[in-house]
């Protein structure tokens, strides 16, 4: 019987160990997604998906961008958003769908250059949409770009 003052693999077994406990989460998560938003004109590799689980009647939304893929631990990028399907709608409508508004609602740093386009995208949403639609309050998502830049 193992315990954990004996490790059942240590070095580089206990590495190969945790890649693969990583992968094998991250392909269960990905049996349980649902594609539901996507930009195939642009090929950005942006997608959300909704996660389908038993029993579970608040949906779940996850985001994946091809600059969350981690090369150390080889995951796809799959973020869990901080809104349910319903929520996902209504801010959907509220961006327009702008390129990358979905960053606003992971746990992400816009700081790396590969997000400086989407963080120039979406300052000029925030510049002009207020204006445009004065109907809609854009504070809240003015306060989460600066949070992540």
């Amino acid at each position: 019987m193992a315990s954990s003052a004996f490790p059942i693999c240590t070095g580089p077994c206990s590495e190969n160990l945790r890649a693969t406990t990583t992968w094998l989460r991250e392909r269960r998560l990905m049996s349980e997604l649902r594609m539901v938003d996507f930009a195939p004109v642009r090929a950005t590799g942006e997608a959300a998906f909704i996660r389908i689980e038993p029993h579970k009647d608040r949906l779940e939304i996850w985001y994946q961008d091809r600059y969350l893929f981690d090369e150390d631990t080889n995951t796809q990028g799959f973020l869990r958003m901080e809104l349910d399907y319903c929520e996902y709608l209504e801010t959907l409508r509220l961006t327009k769908g702008a390129f990358g508004w979905q960053l606003l609602f992971v746990d992400v740093s816009l700081r790396d250059r590969e997000f400086a386009w989407h963080v120039e995208n979406l300052t000029a949403m925030l510049e002009t949409f207020p204006a445009a639609f004065p109907q809609y309050d854009y504070t809240p998502l003015r306060h989460r770009l600066q949070a992540r830049t």
